[in-house]
């Protein structure tokens, strides 16, 4: 299955029915980078993240697996869906948010696949 294919399964487990406009998956490294965006390739073993701003690459990062690199890709789809629901509950109160948010996160990345909320949650742990 193509990786943008398998993110969009992933991501409508959560109810997210779009990807970010500004990504562009290609099944190989392009010979040129959009002037703005992401561009997010397989290259021999590797997936490759490439951000692009004002045409300049601003990043590169590289995975060596599809499960690191898809994710990173819901990592910023599961932070705006759980800071959506953590404010939602917070009445306002920035330290109650800051809680309800790790705790929206890792339920949400257990509802896409329960090691990536394992992953999480050691992450927050961390912290």
């Amino acid at each position: 299955m193509l990786l943008k294919d398998e993110l969009m399964e992933l991501l409508l487990k959560i109810g997210e029915t779009n990807l970010n406009p500004s990504d562009l998956f290609t099944e190989e490294r392009p010979s040129l980078f959009f002037p703005e965006g992401r561009t997010i390739y397989l290259d021999g073993d590797h997936y490759y993240i490439v951000g692009v701003e004002r045409g300049k690459i601003n990043s590169e990062k590289k995975f060596d697996n599809k499960e690191d690199i898809l994710y990173y890709l819901l990592q910023s789809y599961v932070t705006r869906i759980a800071s959506k629901n953590a404010w939602a509950n917070a009445n306002g109160d920035f330290d109650r948010y800051n809680t309800l948010l790790q705790e929206e996160q890792i339920r949400l990345f257990s509802i896409i696949n329960p090691k990536y909320g394992e992953r999480r949650r050691k992450e927050i742990d961390i912290i």
